[in-house]
């Protein structure tokens, strides 16, 4: 007999051998190996410390993407830690002719806001605005032809709504809720 708190294990290896329409198997005990018995840890709730960080509620921000006569996109993203974006692309037959064949329109619209620590007002209010805007280009009538406005900038929303101005016409808008 052995004692409770020890434990034994046995390992068996079985090998298959074909021979013709003969098969064997063999089973062999390799070893008996002395396992210690386990250890168990308990520890209770965890707490954040003094220096530890928590996690910001999502910012709600209210966002106008417009381009010179129309509204490219409007809505709302919730900006969690990571914070958030918003991407459209379509592309087109665009009804001419190029010299390489059927040309295409392509637009496209794309806006990443991203959280910033900095001396904010407000700690997390200050965010990081990415902006790409693609149309067609005036030239030859749009057809293959693209113009590609971009900007970046930092904003600090715990003042009040920001309204940033790119080329081409572009305007962006953000309000915090």
């Amino acid at each position: 007999m052995f004692p409770l708190h020890q434990r034994w294990t046995l390992y068996v290896v079985s090998t298959r051998r074909h021979m013709g329409d003969c098969s064997m198997i063999a089973a062999l005990a390799l070893a008996f190996q002395r396992v210690p018995p386990p250890l168990y840890v308990t520890t209770g709730p965890m707490r954040p410390s003094a220096g530890a960080e928590v996690r910001p509620e999502p910012m709600r921000v209210d966002v106008t993407l417009r381009g010179p006569g129309a509204t490219l996109w409007q809505g709302q993203l919730a900006l969690g830690q990571g914070g958030a974006s918003w991407r459209e692309s379509v592309s087109e037959a665009g009804g001419c002719t190029t010299p390489y064949g059927e040309g295409t329109v392509q637009r496209e619209a794309s806006i990443q806001l991203i959280r910033q620590r900095n001396g904010a007002a407000d700690p997390g209010a200050s965010v990081q605005v990415s902006v790409r805007w693609v149309c067609p280009a005036e030239a030859r009538g749009g057809c293959g032809a693209t113009r590609t406005v971009e900007l970046r900038q930092s904003v600090d929303l715990s003042t009040g709504p920001a309204r940033l101005t790119g080329d081409g016409g572009l305007v962006v808008e953000l309000r915090r809720r």
